[in-house]
């Protein structure tokens, strides 16, 4: 008796042995869930991505404002230094009239280069970044480009007079358009 060998019909494809014959979808398959298994991973480190350039970006909001609101507090000391040293000056002198008001209102505002505080009106401090200018790097509310940055600096006076509290808070807007803040506060002391 003679063995024949045994062929599959198949439309397309006339004459293909039978054992190949059910595997030949096999590799679109595979194809497809690996497709699937990639885009999957990609979506996630897409995602994780995104939320790390978010919490980045928090991280250097939160490194600004605290940098402000110390230079905040340093810049009433600056102005308290100087009074100490002004023959006929009290320690106190122009530093009395930034208490806060109702609802949080109130204090006053001043950046690096000013010698005199003045009323605070809620605007925003300025970045310079023009590398010609003398005060490159620097924030300030006379020139440059606007920031979200806004800093209050609120004194309030012990009832004797010999204490002073300074208090800085730096506000801005998170990218959710939620407020953060930073609040840096200090005392000073008469030792005249």
């Amino acid at each position: 008796m003679q063995k024949s060998k045994v062929r599959c019909q198949m439309s397309n494809v006339p004459r293909l042995p039978c054992k190949t014959a059910g595997r030949r979808g096999q590799f679109m398959v595979e194809a497809m869930i690996a497709m699937s298994i990639l885009t999957v991973s990609l979506i996630g480190l897409f995602a994780l991505l995104t939320s790390s350039f978010a919490l980045s970006r928090n991280a250097i909001n939160q490194y600004v404002g605290s940098g402000l609101a110390s230079e905040g507090v340093e810049i009433v000391r600056k102005m308290i230094n100087t009074n100490f040293l002004t023959p006929g000056t009290r320690w106190n002198d122009g530093l009395l009239g930034c208490s806060a008001g109702a609802g949080g209102g109130g204090g006053c505002e001043a950046d690096y280069n000013d010698s005199a505080l003045s009323a605070f009106n809620n605007s925003s401090l300025k970045f310079q970044d023009n590398s010609a200018q003398p005060n490159f790097g620097t924030y300030s509310y006379d020139s440059g480009g606007d920031t979200q940055f806004k800093r209050q600096i609120i004194i309030t006076s012990s009832p004797g007079g010999d204490r002073l509290t300074v208090t800085s808070k730096v506000t801005w807007k998170d990218r959710g358009g939620s407020t953060s803040e930073i609040i840096v506060a200090d005392e000073f002391y008469n030792l005249q």
